[in-house]
């Protein structure tokens, strides 16, 4: 509880949902580095994000595809995208830039998406990358433009984890994705709140 330390934080995109509770988190912990999107956002809060990164003296690193953070104990965290050079850095939607990490511990695997949609799966498919993972965090909240069934038959998950607010406006998520998802264990954080998963490079813990 008292320990006030982060030594890594990753910011998927530069939006509201995504950013807004940062703030709070460089106020009132030591972080060490922020891994950031490379393309920046157009709003007061990006604005005041940046600026509170600033005063705060953190270590601010670009993210760009084909990085190795090595964590310790035989996990590292790779990124998958966005490309420095990729088109998706010029689209005017923030999701398509989402970043995207894939953390690897022995044989398991977690491939986290952010909002990415259909657009940046198949990018991600095309680069040849290893997308394979035990536990995917599904993209953007479950929405229909996410999760597409090409990107799900790369990935292959067994535990599928959804972060989305209860009883959101958007209906996220979707039956569609739902239906796409099923077979796999889902965990939504509407449903089953925090959600918590451990491993030691071959099981796997759940916690919610």
């Amino acid at each position: 509880f008292d320990d006030r330390r982060i030594d890594l934080v990753a910011v998927s995109h530069a939006q509201a949902d995504h950013i807004g509770g940062l703030l709070a988190v460089v106020r009132e912990y030591d972080v060490r580095t922020v891994l950031d999107t490379p393309k920046a956002g157009k709003s007061a809060l990006y604005d005041a994000w940046v600026a509170e990164l600033r005063g705060a003296r953190v270590t601010v690193t670009m993210a760009d595809r084909g990085q190795t953070i090595d964590l310790g104990g035989g996990a590292s965290l790779q990124v998958l995208a966005p490309d420095a050079e990729d088109v998706l850095l010029l689209a005017h939607d923030l999701n398509e830039a989402s970043l995207v990490l894939r953390l690897t511990m022995g044989e398991v695997s977690f491939l986290l998406t952010g909002d990415l949609d259909e657009n940046g799966e198949m990018q991600l498919i095309r680069s040849g990358a290893d997308i394979s993972a035990t536990v995917l965090k599904v993209g953007h909240h479950g929405s229909r433009t996410s999760t597409s069934e090409a990107f799900l038959a790369r990935v292959d998950p067994l535990v599928d984890v959804i972060s989305v607010g209860a009883s959101n406006r958007f209906g996220h998520p979707t039956d569609e994705v739902l239906e796409r998802l099923s077979g796999d264990v889902v965990l939504r954080t509407d449903e089953d709140g925090d959600v918590r998963i451990e491993t030691d490079g071959v099981r796997v813990w759940v916690e919610r």
